[in-house]
């Protein structure tokens, strides 16, 4: 790390959305290892607004941490320009570290790109990872099921030898960034990385030494401009791959089982996960097991991890999840009972088809991190069957509850057409609240004809009102599902009324 750090100290540093989880994360680590030419922008208007803004994307620190933290951020050597000076004397920088969104906001353009055009270095939070960390990093990317990935693959492998320490970090905002412990690495350690579409949009530098991409569906259309690029985006990931990088990819996806084969060809250490198909070299479900295979690769023929009976997760895709956790788990290191421990005692992330409670004989899912159709379709899948986990319903579920779906938020140039059919056919009443992917979904319904379908479908102006018509049209036994398909639900309806998603439930039911 000296020899990075000893470099930026001569170099003219901007920084770009000083109060956000990624430009405070990097500015508080130049700071604290003695970096004092930093030049902090953020267009807030002023000190309280920048406040604000710093609370907002803070999220895993409590109300008096927040203060305490915003003082001590106050405190930095720094230049800060507001608002009025926003990006002012940005084209003069020797480095620019910008938040993966900054192609979102409007007061970014058109300073980033002449700064691009001149050819002033760009850096990001996520390329100081590459640069300090010296031990592996297993990065993860894809359109769905990164993060529990990533965790799943940090709980697998924390159980090895203490010896090994491992880290998690990257695009989880409700956790707090490493980069102090990163630094201080060493060959051994292991660092689990979750990568967004958006972290990957500047070059890196290097590939992980494990990477790993979940799957590939349509995302974010509307920040890359078309499928195609926002695929490539992904691919990015091993843009610097050699023969010593390993890939873990889904052979289901057909996008990145046709990238596995590209990548072979490069010489990459490719390795397949599959629910559905035996795999020669990497992980697949057979008699509902999980088994690794790799011949000559993992030295062995065949190796039994565990049953799917010990993955309390639900749905189908969550076995995909598991098996890339699995595959790249033991290409790590970790022992098989290990992984079996890890997998048995693992309960998902927040948000993620996360079982809030039963309330007034109703039963409650939060799935607000499914932001796009697919992650939707998924958990609608997934619990519209009659065996949910046991533990969540004391006993086989009846046939006869009916499914509600709250949804909602800003499209991001997705296609809902899927999604609407899945609707259609399994949801008895669908709450929209507002937004354009709200007005897609309603487009699309109207474009299918289905005798058939009960489906109900209403309209609420916020989240209070959506649970007054969840209170007056659900019996006992059914089930409310919060998966938007869409961006900014969580923030826009359940952040501004200051209250936890259960306790808002717990309100109206009590």
């Amino acid at each position: 790390m000296g020899k990075y750090i000893d470099n930026l100290k001569f170099k003219n540093i901007h920084i770009i959305g000083a109060s956000g989880t990624e430009g405070s994360a990097v500015l508080e680590f130049l700071a604290r290892n003695g970096i004092k030419n930093i030049t902090a922008h953020d267009f807030s208007g002023d000190q309280e607004e920048l406040r604000k803004n710093f609370f907002k994307t803070h999220l895993w620190l409590k109300g008096k941490e927040k203060v305490e933290a915003f003082a001590e951020f106050l405190k930095l050597p720094l230049n800060l320009k507001l608002k009025d000076k926003y990006l002012e004397g940005i084209l003069d920088a020797d480095i620019i570290f910008a938040p993966s969104s900054w192609r979102l906001y409007k007061p970014n353009f058109p300073e980033i790109l002449k700064a691009k055009e001149k050819g002033i270095e760009f850096s990001s939070l996520t390329k100081l990872y590459f640069e300090l960390a010296k031990g592996k990093i297993i990065s993860i990317t894809g359109t769905k099921g990164k993060g529990t990935t990533s965790r799943l693959i940090y709980e697998i492998l924390s159980g090895m030898e203490k010896k090994r320490r491992v880290f998690l970090a990257g695009n989880d905002r409700r956790s707090a960034q490493e980069l102090d412990k990163i630094s201080k690495m060493k060959k051994d350690d292991i660092l689990a990385l979750e990568t967004s579409n958006r972290q990957l949009t500047i070059a890196l530098g290097r590939s992980p030494d494990i990477g790993v991409i979940t799957n590939i569906s349509p995302d974010h259309i509307d920040e890359h401009g078309s499928f195609e690029k926002y695929i490539e985006v992904k691919k990015s990931l091993f843009r610097y791959a050699e023969k010593d990088n390993m890939a873990v990819l889904n052979y289901d996806n057909e996008i990145t089982k046709n990238f596995g084969e590209e990548l072979a060809k490069r010489g990459v250490n490719v390795f397949f996960f599959s629910r559905k198909s035996k795999i020669e070299r990497g992980v697949y479900v057979e008699n509902k097991k999980i088994y690794v295979l790799g011949n000559s690769v993992f030295k062995l023929d065949k190796l039994e991890i565990c049953d799917l009976g010990d993955i309390k997760l639900i749905g189908e895709h969550n076995i995909e999840n598991v098996l890339a956790a699995v595959l790249s788990g033991y290409l790590a290191g970790a022992k098989p009972e290990q992984i079996k421990n890890a997998i048995r005692n693992f309960r998902g992330l927040p948000h993620r088809l996360e079982f809030i409670g039963e309330y007034g004989g109703v039963k409650f899912y939060d799935d607000m991190a499914s932001t796009n159709p697919e992650s939707t379709i998924a958990a609608i899948k997934s619990l519209k069957t009659y065996n949910l986990p046991i533990d969540y319903t004391q006993g086989k579920q009846s046939t006869t509850y009916n499914l509600i779906l709250v949804a909602g938020g800003d499209d991001k140039g997705m296609d809902y057409a899927g999604l609407v059919k899945e609707i259609i056919e399994k949801v008895d009443l669908l709450i929209l609240l507002p937004g354009t992917g709200s007005k897609k979904v309603k487009s699309e319904k109207l474009k299918v004809k289905s005798e058939n379908s009960k489906l109900k479908v209403i309209d609420a102006n916020n989240f209070l009102e959506a649970m007054e018509i969840i209170k007056t049209q659900t019996k006992t036994g059914d089930i409310v599902l919060f998966s938007p398909a869409s961006a900014h639900f969580q923030d826009r309806y359940i952040d501004i009324l200051k209250k936890p998603i259960r306790n808002l439930i717990v309100e109206k039911f009590r």
